[in-house]
């Protein structure tokens, strides 16, 4: 269920969202008519959106992804390697 509230000064629209915590709100409008305020029991539902992706873009964009993937774990273990050297050199300087 929806509720609609009008106000028309800033300490009426946050006395309006301070009375209805227990509940989403939804939507606010600035209309020439007034103010608005909606809140709900439920958040609004996003549409779902379908996208159609040629099927050659979409072969293009998993080699990319496979790509990266390979990518960030080859920069993943450098940064370890980079870590445990910097590690022994510290217990070189320390001895």
């Amino acid at each position: 269920m929806k509720y609609r509230y009008q106000y028309k000064t800033e300490s009426e629209r946050i006395e309006l969202i301070d009375k209805n915590q227990d509940k989403y709100l939804l939507e606010e409008s600035r209309l020439t008519d007034g103010n608005y305020i909606v809140f709900g029991d439920e958040p609004n539902q996003l549409p779902i959106v379908y996208v159609s992706v040629p099927s050659e873009d979409f072969e293009n964009l998993k080699q990319d992804n496979t790509l990266l993937k390979a990518q960030s774990k080859a920069l993943a273990e450098r940064a370890a390697f980079t870590d445990d050297v910097i590690a022994e050199i510290a217990i070189k300087v320390y001895e």
